[in-house]
């Protein structure tokens, strides 16, 4: 079991990405971050730029620094400020910068200084669609929040410990078999994507399937509803929750962003190394 935990809430910002306050330094300066299980690095912007972390006014600093998330302190973190930013970086956008919970690729991940730290060895989300309720997310460190999911966790095997990623073995549009992952595909959560990613033969047959009005459902081994995959943009539109991307790793990939995470509560388990996914409530 976990030896501690952190909540931390998360803001909805228009169903593209959800973001909650971490603290840097000693005494910690407070950022908003988009929690992305897709990258590794912690950065945020320095004084310098599009506003915030002052190393002067740490008394911890070096060339990192503590960092906080509810009640759990990350002593030792390495972090990137960032000291110059294009123009549109934060252009209609309510947070600072991104704190990464993918595996180890140039520095250590936050997450994994908390187990080495033996502060936990697991996370979960919860990404609430309704833009109009109070309570837009829940993340929590080391453990589950049994109010947000129904029933048992689904879990899958970490095929590769790059992003959190795990073998797929259908697409079904409708609940027809399209055939596209007989040879194997696979897949990653990733929270800090707004949509679903995958390859663009099998994404224009989706698209089309639901045309302009949504009408038909779409099952990625978890299903999807019409309501689920489809955004609204302005008073007379909606947008289409799937995007077409030709990478591969391992097989054909597809990047299960928040158009996935939202109908389904997903554990991230580091100590099994494994994925898990419920129905969310």
């Amino acid at each position: 079991a976990d030896s501690g935990s952190a909540v931390v809430a998360l803001t909805n910002d228009r169903d593209t990405s959800y973001y909650g306050e971490i603290g840097i330094g000693t005494p910690p300066q407070k950022f908003t971050v988009i929690f992305d299980t897709g990258s590794s690095v912690l950065w945020v912007p320095s004084s310098k730029a599009h506003s915030m972390y002052e190393s002067s006014g740490s008394s911890t600093y070096k060339s990192q620094d503590s960092v906080t998330i509810g009640d759990l302190v990350v002593k030792e973190q390495d972090f990137i400020e960032a000291t110059e930013e294009a123009d549109n970086v934060f252009l209609n956008r309510l947070f600072d910068g991104i704190l990464g919970l993918s595996f180890q690729t140039i520095s250590v991940p936050v997450w994994y200084n908390m187990l080495n730290q033996g502060l936990v060895k697991r996370f979960s989300f919860w990404l609430n669609r309704n833009v109009d309720e109070e309570e837009g997310g829940e993340l929590v460190f080391g453990g589950l929040d049994p109010n947000h999911f129904r029933g048992d966790h689904t879990y899958v095997p970490v095929t590769y410990q790059y992003y959190w990623q795990f073998g797929i073995g259908d697409v079904l549009i409708g609940d027809k078999s399209t055939g596209f992952c007989a040879p194997g595909c696979q897949a990653f959560a990733d929270s800090g994507t707004s949509l679903l990613s995958g390859p663009t033969a099998i994404v224009t047959q989706i698209n089309h399937a639901i045309g302009a009005n949504g009408s038909e459902e779409l099952n990625v081994k978890f299903g999807l509803t019409p309501e689920q995959y489809i955004l609204k943009g302005e008073a007379t539109q909606c947008i289409s929750g799937f995007t077409a991307m030709d990478a591969t790793l391992l097989g054909p990939l597809w990047i299960l962003g928040d158009v996935f995470m939202r109908p389904y509560h997903t554990v991230f388990d580091y100590g099994n190394l494994l994925v898990g996914f419920a129905e969310a409530a």
